[in-house]
């Protein structure tokens, strides 16, 4: 009888009992090895961990004790074996970290290096290729992990759909956004950016696009979010132009969503668009503890640790059509982001203080440019995080 062996279970047992240590994820990183992938977690203290393997579909979970996630550890990653990082808290106190594979694995590999010069604790996992779970990959046995029964899925018919985007063209109406050194107003260039996003997404057969605008109306932040919610979206991008008061300032950026702004200058920016509400006699102060709910709602279904991934795959794709900023990828508390169940960006077209970016911002050439940046970023990410 093959017998399949789907559970690798470690613990290290280094605190004492008497006080469990906090213990903060600084980092992570991965490699690719000739014959096996490599996962390295930075950590404050020396770790108490589980860890395991799961299929259908296959992943590595990694279960800390007592542990939270730093901020700055942007859960992004892409490997020849690893094919997304994800995590989400656990009663409260403890962490799991989950690691999408591409293939079958078999745990190689498991220590704890202590902390040496100006590296700290590192727990390292080595994963390599399962050959017998690769003959009979889809096929999951039952197994059990500390006297609790995984029944083995029964076999479900997959049926393929279009993923739904929704494209969210920044402010409207009353409230017409940045406005430019020529008068340019960015709700007329947000909606034009998001029609023509619209048109190269349609353009491909693979998806269904919604957009919360279609004309100048204005729409109140938490209202964007529930049309997002309402249609049940598979990706949230809301398309924006910002202004400077250094008028040499231009280049687009990327925002995701994070308690903890990544600068000054991220923070300064959520801060105004969350204020556009304020011009409809909407008090955002009075939403503090809903939108805390969502966020820690959002942590919990990982849509923050997706959104990431497609931020940084955005970045990648934009940076060979048009300028940048410095650090593309940017973290603030934008509330038309907290869609609890979408992974969701705030894309900064460029910055229309800029006489050169409005004129660029105004170019039908550059719009269509983006636009099918934009889609093949789209396209990339759907490849990797696939709808059923």
């Amino acid at each position: 009888m093959l017998i399949i062996k789907l559970i690798f279970t470690i613990f290290l047992l280094t605190i004492p009992q008497v006080s469990l240590a906090n213990t903060d994820i600084i980092s992570f990183r991965t490699a690719d090895k000739k014959d096996f992938s490599r996962f390295v977690l930075d950590i404050s203290t020396n770790p108490q961990y589980e860890i395991f393997v799961l299929q259908d579909p296959m992943r590595v979970v990694i279960d800390l004790k007592d542990t939270k996630w730093n901020n700055s550890a942007v859960p992004h990653s892409s490997t020849k074996r690893i094919k997304a990082v994800r995590y989400a808290e656990k009663n409260g106190r403890d962490l799991r970290i989950v690691l999408d594979i591409n293939q079958p694995v078999s745990l190689k590999k498991i220590f704890v290096l202590q902390p040496d010069g100006n590296n700290p604790h590192r727990l390292v996992i080595d994963m390599q290729p399962d050959n017998e779970l690769i003959d009979i990959a889809g096929i999951p046995s039952p197994t059990s992990r500390k006297g609790m029964d995984i029944a083995a899925p029964k076999p479900k018919l997959k049926t393929p759909r279009k993923p739904l985007i929704v494209i969210d063209a920044g402010h409207g109406g009353h409230d017409p956004g940045s406005i430019g050194r020529k008068k340019t107003k960015e709700k007329n260039i947000t909606l034009k950016y998001a029609k023509a996003l619209k048109r190269e997404l349609l353009k491909t057969g693979k998806y269904k696009v919604h957009l919360t605008r279609s004309t100048d109306k204005y729409i109140k932040l938490r209202q964007r979010v529930n049309i997002a919610r309402r249609v049940k979206g598979d990706l949230f991008v809301s398309v924006h132009a910002d202004s400077h008061r250094n008028k040499r300032v231009r280049g687009l950026s990327v925002y995701t969503l994070s308690e903890n702004a990544s600068d000054k200058e991220a923070a300064a920016l959520a801060a105004k668009e969350n204020k556009s509400d304020i011009i409809n006699g909407v008090d955002l102060g009075m939403q503090i503890s809903e939108v805390s709910a969502l966020l820690i709602d959002m942590v919990q279904r990982d849509t923050k640790n997706v959104s990431s991934s497609f931020a940084e795959t955005l970045v990648k794709n934009l940076k060979k059509k048009t300028k940048l900023l410095r650090n593309p990828h940017r973290f603030a508390g934008f509330r038309v982001l907290t869609g609890a169940d979408i992974p969701s960006v705030l894309v900064e077209l460029g910055y229309l203080s800029n006489r050169k970016e409005e004129k660029l911002l105004n170019s039908k050439k550059h719009k269509n440019k983006l636009a099918k940046a934009v889609a093949r970023a789209i396209d990339s990410h759907f490849k990797k995080y696939k709808i059923e």
